[in-house]
């Protein structure tokens, strides 16, 4: 089930999908924390096109795990994103393992979960310029 916290701001939504929740909910508080943003997470990418779908400007930058279990994967969600009217997110992928026959034009950044979650949420304030 997908939850809002609130940032200091409210123009800007940042969604975290991912299916693990306990990253996600870190990710997210991370955010919430660091940023003037609103930050809403979705458990997979049916979720997340639900959340874009009540306001597709709204959601000005997804971070998105690559492999969800079943259902859309991330690139997959960046693809139907890319047919919403008026969606136009920035989208951020964060997977276990960065395979070059996967990568996305659609992706403005792209990092292993390897890396630290801070190096994750530096470069989504950077993409903010928050």
């Amino acid at each position: 089930m997908a939850s809002t916290q609130r940032g200091r701001g409210g123009e800007t939504l940042i969604l975290v999908v991912d299916d693990n929740r306990r990253l996600r909910e870190g990710i997210v508080a991370q955010l919430v924390d660091m940023t003037d943003c609103d930050v809403e997470d979705a458990a997979n990418a049916e979720e997340a096109l639900e959340i874009i779908l009540r306001d597709p400007q709204k959601v000005k930058i997804v971070v998105t795990n690559f492999d969800m279990g079943s259902g859309l994967n991330g690139i997959q969600l960046a693809d139907a994103v890319s047919n919403i009217p008026g969606a136009r997110p920035i989208f951020v992928l964060w997977t276990k393992k960065i395979d070059p026959r996967v990568v996305s034009d659609r992706f403005s950044a792209m990092l292993q979960k390897c890396e630290s979650a801070q190096l994750l949420v530096g470069k989504v304030i950077q993409l903010t310029g928050r």
